[in-house]
């Protein structure tokens, strides 16, 4: 059986799909016919734009609880510094109660802003702490 997704679905649901099924691509068809195809390189450069990697930027991840208003108030002290927020994507660690977010901000020295999140009370985790 073809693994196949709608025109109308959203990337996220076709790299759901293509993740579930272990296929490297999926035809996209339209009422019934194929209008197009998806396939793992086209889900790795919609990732690439989506997480701002052209923009000359700085990643910045945090280890969160997962309560109403952490977002709000990390993206003000990034505003005070007077920054843009290029992307930010949440992920939600097993087993923990924690969530990963990953800022992207725009600037080639996000020292500053780290420090500052650090003195507010946020933790900045990297791949080291996860033993990468």
């Amino acid at each position: 059986k073809v693994v196949c997704v709608s025109q109308d679905a959203t990337i996220e649901e076709a790299a759901r799909l293509m993740h579930d099924s272990d296929v490297s691509g999926l035809p996209v068809l339209k009422n019934g016919h194929l209008v197009g195809q998806i396939n793992r390189t086209m889900m790795l450069a919609a990732f690439i734009e989506e997480m701002g990697l052209q923009l000359d930027s700085s990643r910045i991840t945090l280890e969160l609880d997962d309560t109403p208003g952490q977002i709000l108030n990390i993206t003000q002290i990034v505003k005070d510094f007077g920054l843009n927020i290029v992307s930010i994507a949440t992920f939600f660690p097993e087993p923990t109660n924690k969530r990963l977010v990953v800022f992207r901000v725009k600037t080639s020295d996000p020292k500053p802003v780290e420090s500052a999140l650090r003195a507010a009370g946020y933790k900045i985790v990297t791949a080291a702490d996860f033993g990468l």
